[in-house]
């Protein structure tokens, strides 16, 4: 829990990155619905392309 922030997303460690992002999205989704607002993330995805889409790697 964080006094400085009222929408804080903590993952103690069971979460990957695509389960972040799919949570995010349905959180966002919720809000935008309910309340008409679009809410603007501060976070910086490493590994993930514009569109928000994990880049894959693939290892010859």
């Amino acid at each position: 829990m964080a006094d400085y922030h009222a929408n804080l997303i903590y993952n103690a460690g069971g979460g990957t990155a695509r389960q972040f992002r799919e949570l995010a999205a349905e959180l966002k989704a919720r809000v935008r619905e309910r309340f008409g607002l679009e809410l603007e993330e501060e976070v910086q995805y490493l590994g993930f392309g514009p569109a928000g889409r994990l880049h894959e790697r693939i290892h010859s």
